[in-house]
């Protein structure tokens, strides 16, 4: 017997596992010996909880509210005591007390909203008094939007009221627009169902769901529900039963299955006998040297035979059986990382995480602090704690925040409001409570739908679907580059990884699609390696599916689909084993477990409009090698990662913020040469969002790096906000001498000077009058469009491809496919 070595265990079988198997809830000896009486005597360290029959589990754990002791002993706990600043609902359930009487409900029993708790409210002489005692604005009533949480605001309404635009379509009731391309497309938009009350005549290739949705035949009783109202899949006729290749069929229909080694044992297991009958047992070919099978052989009638393989092994030939390498043939056995062995596999978890083992299924779950979800909710940004399923406020009075990042190192959090268009950054606290924000980016800005923090370089990603491009910059707003702007029709949910130098975006204009690029832009730039592990999950509205795949697009897995779960998402994250997302048409958070697509829940319910979602963890960005080091590799301004090694050795290359241009060196950034002498200088507008004075230097050039390092001192000016391209001009401002005489008195006295002043007084009186009356206009235009715009967005766009040949496209290819918001997770 050989011997076992220091850091392994000998089962009582015989064989040498590691040590660390020991006493992990997974048998890995045959006998079971590695869980059985070592474990009794085994001591929980200082930071770990006992529970009791030799197991021992995270210290944070305990009372998470997940039962991690087989024996449930961590969840024998107190029941939690809401804070001081908390309301206790009904059901028990915290929340913070600015949410109570809110018309919105938090408590999800309604309890937070009931009149016992409430005082009568009343709403001032411009607002509107919904039927549960909201208040919103006047000027929202009856604008297309439902503003009130019971929708009252667009109840009885004019009959001939519409606020559609030329290129909507009004829905029946007057009070909601859709784009008119989706009008009898098979999807109900409209609220009222009206956009779908057509002559709906299916193709010979589809069939007709019950509420007049067309789907491939193929579709139809396929196990997958696709018609939003699961019509699909009733009324099917049941699959004929097959026994396993490893089991005798009694009755030869796959109704009564047994163990093969059950056959012609002497016992009758089948009811007929058919398992003993002389047709099989009298002249048993397995009885003679097993019938040439290296594992199993099975007796069939008329003395014939096959052979089968045990558990983790195939079938080579006829007779020989080979190992199945589990972990590379089955990219979901393991939650993170899977060890082959002969006949089986030992899954296992990376630094930080502890391994689980539910029935099959073997679950990695963090070892540190408590995991939130933050999430953007239009009007505010919320934290939802996981494991007490507490709901609380991290930032609020927003006006449209779609996106939503953060830098867990420098506790910052980041997000986009698409009404004000700009970004904005605040500090963050261990709670999660924000401190005052931060507007860093908002000239020359249309559309930022989304957003991607570089928590390794500095620096931060967007998207821009107004102007169709990518732009980065650092996370203070300046140095400012337009990283992508060319083969992009909708650009919209971004996420990068750093440590490999990847950045991943979703388009969802005519030819939807998921891109891969590298972080510094370079689009030549292709690895097409496996990288273990590393997966892009993305959700598709149209097609009701969640799915992943590996960075380089291989290893497509549909981890759920189902109409009636995933309705109208907006966004998706990662982490653990568990998928979540933001669902528009049921208000709330959703998830599934990532591997399985099982265990599917509703967490935070009673939502206003749910938007962009992050996992807010330390494991979520975990920081590894920056290429650009300590001084910022010797880049005077941009220093921005590449997956693959360039001419130059490096992993990242140098890049310049808009107006200037890389050097000859490589690393220093010049100006952009001026526009001719004989032009005048050019006046660059303003933004529209007016600045205020601390940020009139906000975008000046700054060097992040080492004070060795040479950077030019120039300050490019603010681009215009007409031209959907970046431009900037270097301004050179002086006075003229002529500026500094003094004007005689008796030129002060002329009549036409006189009439110049009267004149110019009447301008600027008009001018007062223009400049008030568009005020007014605009507040109130600004007033309904703050909780009424129309947000053109990808869960709403229709498109009919399929998946069958999914591959994340290079930056010079495209290809159809239905995509949806993707998130990055090492996992």
């Amino acid at each position: 017997m050989n011997k076992c070595e220091v850091d392994e265990f000998r089962c009582h079988s015989g064989p040498c596992v590691p040590m660390h198997w020991t006493c992990d809830k997974d048998p890995d000896c045959s006998d079971g010996s590695d869980e059985g009486s070592i474990c009794n005597n085994k001591t929980c360290k200082a930071n770990e909880f006992d529970c009791g029959d030799g197991i021992c589990i995270p210290s944070q754990w305990r009372c998470d509210g997940a039962e991690d002791c087989p024996n449930g002993n961590d969840e024998q706990c107190k029941t939690p005591t809401c804070a001081e600043d908390e309301f206790t609902c009904d059901n028990g359930k915290c929340i913070t007390n600015k949410w109570k009487c809110d018309g919105q409900n938090d408590c999800e029993d309604n309890s937070d909203e009931k009149t016992s708790n409430c005082p009568i409210s009343t709403c001032g002489t411009d607002n509107f008094r919904c039927n549960d005692s909201e208040c919103i604005d006047m000027l929202w009533r009856c604008d297309g939007d439902f503003d009130c949480t019971d929708h009252s605001d667009e109840m009885n309404c004019p009959a001939n009221f519409t606020n559609c635009a030329d290129t909507e379509w009004a829905c029946k009731t007057g009070d909601q627009c859709i784009h008119k391309s989706w009008q009898c497309d098979g999807d109900e938009d409209c609220l009222d169902g009206s956009d779908e009350n057509c002559i709906t005549t299916c193709r010979p290739d589809q069939f007709k769901c019950a509420n007049k949705n067309c789907i491939y035949n193929t579709l139809r009783c396929d196990g997958e529900i696709d018609c939003t109202d699961g019509s699909d899949e009733e009324n099917c006729t049941a699959k004929p039963v097959e026994c396993k290749a490893e089991e005798f069929d009694c009755f030869n229909n796959g109704s009564s299955c047994i163990s093969a080694s059950a056959v012609c044992n002497g016992l009758m297991d089948c009811a007929d006998g058919a398992d003993e009958h002389v047709n099989i047992c009298g002249s048993n070919p397995c009885n003679i040297n097993n019938g040439g099978c290296v594992h199993t052989c099975i007796p069939l009638p008329h003395q014939k035979h096959r052979c089968e393989c045990l558990p983790g092994f195939r079938l080579v030939g006829n007779s020989s059986c080979e190992d199945i390498n589990e972990c590379l043939e089955d990219k979901q056995v393991c939650s993170q990382l899977c060890t082959n062995t002969k006949g089986s596999y030992k899954c296992s978890c990376v630094d930080g995480y502890e391994l689980e083992r539910h029935g099959y299924h073997h679950y990695c779950k963090v070892v540190g602090d408590r995991p939130w979800l933050i999430f953007a909710n239009r009007h505010d940004i919320r934290k939802f704690d996981l494991h007490s399923s507490t709901l609380r406020p991290v930032i609020e009075e927003l006006n449209s925040a779609i996106s939503v990042d953060y830098d867990y190192k420098n506790k910052m959090v980041y997000w986009s409001d698409v009404a004000l268009e700009a970004v904005y950054r605040a500090p963050i606290d261990a709670n999660g409570t924000a401190g005052k924000s931060e507007k860093i980016l908002s000239d020359n800005m249309q559309t930022p739908d989304g957003i991607a923090v570089d928590w390794m370089y500095g620096n931060i990603y967007w998207t821009d679907t107004g102007f169709n491009r990518i732009e980065v910059s650092k996370q203070d707003g300046t140095m400012r580059k337009t990283l992508l702007n060319s083969d992009l029709d909708e650009p919209r949910a971004i996420a990068v990884d750093p440590n490999e130098g990847w950045l991943f975006f979703s388009d969802w204009g005519v030819l939807p699609k998921i891109e891969r690029v590298a972080m510094d832009g370079d689009a030549t730039t292709r690895e097409n390696n496996y990288y273990v592990d590393k997966r892009v999950f993305w959700i598709d509205a149209k097609m009701h599916k969640i799915s992943s795949v590996n960075y380089d697009g291989s290893g497509l897995i549909h981890v759920l689909h189902n109409a009636l779960q995933v309705l109208h998402p907006f966004a998706v994250a990662v982490f653990e084993d568990n998928v979540y997302w933001s669902d528009w048409s049921s208000e709330s958070i959703r998830t599934v477990d990532k591997i399985t697509g099982e265990g599917y829940q509703q967490l935070a319910l009673g939502l206003h409009s749910p938007m962009d979602i992050n996992v807010y963890h330390e494991k979520v960005q975990i920081s590894g090698e920056n290429h650009c080091g300590q001084y910022n590799g010797k880049c005077s301004h941009l220093c921005l990662p590449s997956p693959t090694v360039n001419a130059k050795g490096k992993r990242y290359s140098c890049a310049c913020p808009n107006g200037f241009d890389l050097g000859g060196d490589g690393f220093n950034c010049i100006p952009k040469a001026s526009p001719p002498s004989t032009l005048s200088p050019t006046k660059v507008p303003t933004n529209k969002s007016t600045e205020s004075p601390n940020d009139t230097n906000k975008h000046n050039i700054t060097h992040p790096g080492s004070t060795n390092i040479p950077v030019p001192s120039v300050t490019p000016p603010k681009p215009t906000t007409k031209s959907p391209e970046p431009t900037y001009a270097v301004i050179t401002t002086a006075v003229a001498p002529e500026q500094n005489k003094t004007v005689p008195e008796k030129a002060k006295e002329t009549p036409t000077g006189t009439i110049a002043i009267i004149a110019a007084a009447v301008i600027v009186g008009i001018a007062l009058i223009v400049v008030i009356i568009g005020c007014f206009v605009y507040r109130k235009f600004t007033k309904r469009n703050i909780k009424s715009m129309n947000f053109d967005n990808p869960v709403y766009r229709k498109t009919t491809t399929t998946d069958d040949n999914f591959k994340i496209h290079t930056r010079d290819s495209h290809r159809d496919s239905a995509l949806e918001p993707l998130n990055t997770e090492e996992v």
